[in-house]
């Protein structure tokens, strides 16, 4: 029955109630269902009523609404719009619900309620993942920025960031801005500038250090569609390379510069970004670097789908695919290390250690230790099933798989690498989400290991 009036809401009729109706035939042992079904007027929404937010601009909600004054009512539209208004994060609750207009059968007002949350955040802590090793930073971000509104500089919706991540493999200064309406116009923009410090371990131990500023702009073409471009700059450094090291690294002995514009298409339909239950998720870019020391195209899909399982949706089935193609362009007959494909680690294929599937190249030409020089193509897909125990614990059990070749024509299934773990999820109050995976690799090379602990955290004080 509440499927039923679901449907009905979603095709405007806001009142329509059905009573289901069961007679029993004992003799034939049978159960008739007769659903009594009172549809009510078809509604229109005559206007927005928007209450609660004492630091939000009424026109930051606004924009997440995807349903308007004289539009037909759509109750799944209307969900929908909740859930956009929860994945900003600028409010603690969120509440929509149609107002009858008195002497009026045709228009409904609807009312959107908010209870404001926390602006933003400054952290500070420690925080331990197996690729980045120990780390200390210190964060600002808020997550409801506004440049305008001088002295308090919140309730415009935009959003500042800036990190200082100091760490044993990982250094990292950044600065982040995004306005969703640059100016009042539906079209976001924002700009990252940033400075990072990776050593870079496997075989051939070396520093990579990249700076560099990026621009983006976005466009939502619908409720569920945007497509973003980036323009970016970038110097990269590789250092501390031993003097007979593989030509693979030591051609890139160095200051590199990359000047690249990256195009991209998404379509999403989940319920949230954060922990997410319901929906699937799009994403397809190319990517052209010309005019720098490095020239590449680079094309990727990276795909993924949520199925909620039982009656409680508390069991969540994760399908996720991701494919990337990357390749020489213009006068260029190398791909840099830097801009090459990867796999294996913590966000690709666990019980592997970073980057540690795929082509490699000894560390000294003919002698020393294997290390990863990556490829021009990758296939990585994530089978997961997640467990809610509570709203704060979560368990998941994994398959994963993944390959990296030289080239296109390199691909054979046998190369592919696959593995099974099992994980656990938790949120602290006040100290920030932890992941801790354990995977073991069902077919691994050689050193490649029994098993891998892989743990992302960020503890906030």
């Amino acid at each position: 029955a509440s499927n039923i009036e679901s449907a009905y809401q979603e095709s405007g009729y806001i009142n329509a109630t059905v009573t289901p109706q069961v007679t029993l035939d004992r003799e034939a042992k049978t159960t008739h269902v007769t659903h009594n079904v009172r549809e009510g007027e078809l509604k229109y929404i005559r206007q927005l009523d928007i209450a609660g937010n004492e630091v939000t601009k009424d026109e930051v909600i606004r924009r997440e609404l995807l349903i308007t004054p004289g539009d037909r009512y759509d109750g799944k539209l209307v969900d929908f719009s909740k859930r956009r208004l929860e994945g900003t994060r600028y409010f603690e609750g969120v509440r929509l619900f149609p107002l009858d207009v008195e002497g009026d059968d045709l228009f409904s007002d609807l009312r959107v309620d908010v209870e404001e949350g926390s602006v933003g955040t400054f952290n500070f802590g420690a925080g331990f993942s197996t690729e980045d090793g120990v780390s200390g930073f210190t964060e600002l971000n808020v997550n409801n920025f506004d440049i305008t509104n001088w002295p308090k500089f919140t309730g415009g919706g935009q959003q500042l960031k800036l990190r200082l991540n100091l760490g044993s493999q990982r250094d990292e200064y950044s600065l982040s801005f995004t306005d969703p309406e640059i100016l009042g116009y539906p079209l976001a923009f924002g700009f990252d500038a940033y400075n990072e410090s990776y050593r870079v371990n496997g075989g051939a131990d070396y520093t990579e250090d990249k700076r560099g500023l990026q621009i983006r702009f976005g466009k939502v073409l619908s409720p569920y569609n945007t497509v973003r471009v980036n323009f970016g700059y970038a110097l990269t450094d590789i250092s501390e390379l031993p003097f007979f090291i593989n030509e693979s690294v030591r051609r890139q002995r160095g200051e590199t510069s990359t000047i690249s514009t990256r195009w991209q298409f998404e379509r999403s339909t989940l319920d949230r970004k954060v922990d997410t239950s319901e929906g699937a998720n799009h994403l397809v870019s190319l990517q052209l670097a010309a005019f720098g020391d490095n020239e590449f195209y680079r094309l990727d899909h990276d795909s993924s789908w949520y199925f909620p399982l039982g009656e409680e949706r508390n069991w969540v089935l994760s399908l996720r695919t991701r494919e990337g193609y990357v390749a020489e362009w213009l006068g260029s007959d190398y791909v840099s290390l830097q801009d090459r494909m990867y796999a294996g680690g913590t966000t690709t294929v666990r019980g592997y250690d970073n980057r540690d599937i795929g082509p490699k190249e000894k560390e000294f030409i003919f002698f020393g230790k294997d290390f990863s020089v990556g490829g021009n193509l990758r296939w990585v897909t994530n089978t997961e099933m997640k467990y809610k125990v509570t709203d704060l614990l979560r368990v998941y059990g994994f398959f994963d798989t993944g390959g990296v070749w030289a080239d296109a024509s390199d691909f054979d299934f046998g190369d592919i690498k696959y593995s099974v773990g099992v994980g656990i999820g938790f949120d602290v109050p006040r100290m920030g989400p932890i992941r801790i995976d354990y995977g073991w690799p069902l077919n691994p090379d050689g050193d490649q290991g029994g098993g891998k602990l892989h743990m992302q955290t960020g503890l906030r004080f």
